[in-house]
């Protein structure tokens, strides 16, 4: 969506609009059409860098984040100190002999 400047009125509705607001008209303004045109290129530009941004954390995480998510949280487990609770010490032990928790 674009919204309509005051210095794009005559040119769109063919009506008069005060000198004051045609004075705010940029430099590089040439036809509403191009206004248009730069609108679509400029938003392409910024959702491209905002791809490749994505994309480069994706690649910094690597393939296997999950999966490297759960052996760590395993590892963790498995490697902690005994807290003397005798459920957390089961815990510990099926893990270190099974793999899992059941």
């Amino acid at each position: 969506m674009v919204w309509l400047k005051p210095y794009m009125v005559p040119e769109m509705l063919d009506i008069e609009v005060p000198e004051s607001m045609m004075s705010q008209k940029p430099a590089n303004y040439t036809s509403y059409a191009n206004h248009l045109q730069d609108v679509k290129e400029t938003k392409e530009k910024f959702e491209k860098a905002k791809a490749d941004k994505a994309a480069i954390r994706k690649a910094k995480r690597g393939p296997e984040r999950s999966r490297q998510l759960k052996m760590d949280v395993s590892v963790t487990v498995g490697d902690s100190v005994s807290t003397g609770n005798e459920e957390t010490e089961q815990m510990e032990h099926q893990i270190e002999s099974s793999g899992t928790v059941t």
